[in-house]
């Protein structure tokens, strides 16, 4: 059986088949409820791992929880780390920022971030770079953002020498180009052209 929520198995294990029920209640407090026709249609795991290291997994765990802090007080500003973005309704094309930030959707437990569902892309996206990562996260994932509408994308390299600077932003224009937060140049895609 797929997990419901993060932590969810271990209290059903605990309580038996009552545990069940506490589940369902549970989710339905957030005003979502886990349908396992839903995890076959969209599964929520993508079975790589949150990190490939501990500088990343430092740095993810650090930036979701700062990022939770500083929106604790907009009730309706979802910070999430590691969950399945899926992109088009029908098709199983997702993605998993390593965090990202939601305005307007609420913040009640979720098993995956459907954008038609939620009426929007993230606004805000951060990737923790790795050795593993770090192509994918630098050229096709920032397409995938630039292509659902994602407003600002934001590399961080915590272990330095996989990207200069270590530490990158662009927001995303309507028209396919974005304005890079290292040094305002307008890029077409993800690289700035003045290698700020």
């Amino acid at each position: 059986m797929s997990k419901p929520e993060s932590g969810m198995s271990s209290k059903i294990a605990q309580q038996g088949t009552a545990g069940a029920s506490a589940v369902r209640r549970e989710t339905r407090a957030s005003g979502r409820v886990w349908d396992p026709e839903e995890e076959r249609l969209y599964p929520s795991s993508d079975g790589q791992p949150m990190a490939e290291n501990t500088w990343q997994a430092e740095e993810i765990v650090r930036a979701f929880y700062t990022l939770k802090k500083h929106f604790k007080d907009l009730p309706d500003a979802l910070v999430c780390v590691d969950l399945l973005v899926y992109y088009e309704e029908g098709k199983r094309l997702s993605v998993a920022p390593d965090v990202f930030v939601s305005f307007g959707v609420g913040t009640g437990n979720r098993m995956t971030y459907k954008v038609w569902e939620e009426g929007k892309p993230p606004d805000f996206v951060l990737e923790v770079l790795s050795p593993k990562t770090s192509k994918r996260d630098q050229d096709d994932k920032q397409r995938i953002y630039a292509g659902m509408g994602v407003r600002e994308c934001w590399l961080f390299d915590p272990m330095g020498g996989l990207m200069q600077p270590r530490l990158r932003g662009a927001a995303w224009r309507g028209d396919g180009t974005a304005n890079c937060r290292g040094c305002s140049t307008r890029t077409v895609g993800w690289r700035c052209t003045a290698k700020c």
